[in-house]
Protein backbone atom coordinates (compact mmCIF):
# COMPACT_ATOMS: atom_id res chain seq x y z
CA UNK A 1 0.00 0.00 0.00
CA UNK A 2 3.03 2.20 0.69
CA UNK A 3 4.35 2.02 -2.99
CA UNK A 4 0.48 2.97 -4.25
CA UNK A 5 -0.07 5.53 -1.61
CA UNK A 6 3.26 6.94 -0.57
CA UNK A 7 1.71 9.16 2.03
CA UNK A 8 -1.19 10.75 3.93
CA UNK A 9 -0.29 14.00 2.86
CA UNK A 10 -0.30 13.48 -0.56
CA UNK A 11 -3.45 12.01 -0.62
CA UNK A 12 -4.41 15.37 1.28
CA UNK A 13 -3.21 17.43 -1.08
CA UNK A 14 -3.96 15.59 -4.24
CA UNK A 15 -8.01 15.70 -2.32
CA UNK A 16 -8.31 12.27 -2.17
CA UNK A 17 -8.56 12.56 1.54
CA UNK A 18 -10.62 15.55 2.97
CA UNK A 19 -10.34 15.50 6.67
CA UNK A 20 -13.45 17.43 7.71
CA UNK A 21 -15.92 18.54 10.93
CA UNK A 22 -19.54 17.33 10.76
CA UNK A 23 -21.78 20.32 9.36
CA UNK A 24 -24.40 21.45 11.26
CA UNK A 25 -27.05 20.33 9.19
CA UNK A 26 -27.68 17.06 6.60
CA UNK A 27 -28.36 19.63 3.94
CA UNK A 28 -24.94 21.51 4.72
CA UNK A 29 -23.29 17.70 5.20
CA UNK A 30 -24.28 16.65 1.79
CA UNK A 31 -23.45 20.24 -0.26
CA UNK A 32 -20.55 19.78 1.66
CA UNK A 33 -19.58 16.27 0.33
CA UNK A 34 -20.82 17.50 -3.19
CA UNK A 35 -18.36 20.90 -3.12
CA UNK A 36 -15.37 19.01 -2.06
CA UNK A 37 -16.14 15.94 -4.70
CA UNK A 38 -16.91 17.99 -7.35
CA UNK A 39 -13.36 20.16 -7.04
CA UNK A 40 -11.70 16.80 -6.51
CA UNK A 41 -13.63 15.47 -9.95
CA UNK A 42 -12.65 18.59 -11.60
CA UNK A 43 -9.08 18.06 -10.73
CA UNK A 44 -8.73 15.01 -11.56
CA UNK A 45 -10.00 12.32 -8.78
CA UNK A 46 -11.68 9.20 -10.03
CA UNK A 47 -13.50 8.05 -7.29
CA UNK A 48 -13.92 8.83 -3.57
CA UNK A 49 -13.91 7.25 -0.07
CA UNK A 50 -15.60 8.28 2.79
CA UNK A 51 -15.47 7.17 6.36
CA UNK A 52 -17.85 9.23 8.70
CA UNK A 53 -18.32 8.82 12.35
CA UNK A 54 -21.96 9.16 12.78
CA UNK A 55 -21.94 9.84 16.69
CA UNK A 56 -19.62 12.54 16.33
CA UNK A 57 -22.89 13.95 13.79
CA UNK A 58 -25.51 12.32 16.21
CA UNK A 59 -24.12 14.47 18.93
CA UNK A 60 -25.16 17.86 17.12
CA UNK A 61 -28.17 16.79 15.29
CA UNK A 62 -31.72 14.53 16.50
CA UNK A 63 -32.00 10.77 15.56
CA UNK A 64 -34.66 12.15 12.47
CA UNK A 65 -31.53 15.00 11.17
CA UNK A 66 -29.37 12.28 11.25
CA UNK A 67 -31.29 9.62 9.01
CA UNK A 68 -31.97 12.38 6.79
CA UNK A 69 -28.22 12.79 6.23
CA UNK A 70 -28.23 9.33 5.49
CA UNK A 71 -31.10 9.48 2.58
CA UNK A 72 -29.75 12.55 1.25
CA UNK A 73 -26.13 11.05 0.24
CA UNK A 74 -28.00 7.85 -0.70
CA UNK A 75 -29.92 10.23 -3.21
CA UNK A 76 -27.48 13.17 -4.11
CA UNK A 77 -23.90 12.04 -3.43
CA UNK A 78 -23.91 8.36 -4.02
CA UNK A 79 -25.39 8.48 -7.88
CA UNK A 80 -23.12 11.82 -8.61
CA UNK A 81 -19.99 10.67 -7.19
CA UNK A 82 -18.13 7.53 -7.69
CA UNK A 83 -17.82 7.10 -4.07
CA UNK A 84 -17.85 4.17 -1.67
CA UNK A 85 -18.93 5.16 2.19
CA UNK A 86 -18.31 3.20 5.43
CA UNK A 87 -20.92 4.75 7.94
CA UNK A 88 -19.62 3.69 11.41
CA UNK A 89 -22.28 3.17 14.17
CA UNK A 90 -21.18 2.74 17.55
CA UNK A 91 -24.03 0.17 18.84
CA UNK A 92 -22.98 1.10 22.22
CA UNK A 93 -24.01 4.51 21.79
CA UNK A 94 -26.86 4.42 19.51
CA UNK A 95 -30.31 2.79 20.67
CA UNK A 96 -31.83 -0.18 18.42
CA UNK A 97 -34.00 1.85 16.79
CA UNK A 98 -31.84 4.24 15.68
CA UNK A 99 -29.27 1.68 13.94
CA UNK A 100 -32.10 0.01 12.33
CA UNK A 101 -33.60 3.36 10.81
CA UNK A 102 -29.88 3.97 9.33
CA UNK A 103 -29.64 0.19 8.25
CA UNK A 104 -33.04 0.51 6.06
CA UNK A 105 -32.15 3.74 4.25
CA UNK A 106 -28.77 2.32 2.78
CA UNK A 107 -30.23 1.13 0.00
CA UNK A 108 -26.66 0.38 -1.44
CA UNK A 109 -25.29 -0.98 1.55
CA UNK A 110 -23.33 -3.99 2.31
CA UNK A 111 -24.65 -5.56 5.16
CA UNK A 112 -23.41 -8.38 6.61
CA UNK A 113 -25.20 -11.40 7.62
CA UNK A 114 -25.80 -11.91 11.60
CA UNK A 115 -22.80 -13.38 12.98
CA UNK A 116 -20.54 -12.77 10.94
CA UNK A 117 -18.01 -10.26 10.82
CA UNK A 118 -15.34 -8.13 8.46
CA UNK A 119 -12.32 -10.07 10.41
CA UNK A 120 -11.70 -13.83 9.21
Amino acid sequence: MKRKRPSLESDIDAGRFIVSEHQKSPAAQCRFFETAMKKAEDEGVESFRVVGDMWGLRVNVSAKQLIKLEVGFERLIVPRFPVVALCAYDARKFSGVELLDALKDHNHAYKLPLGETLAR
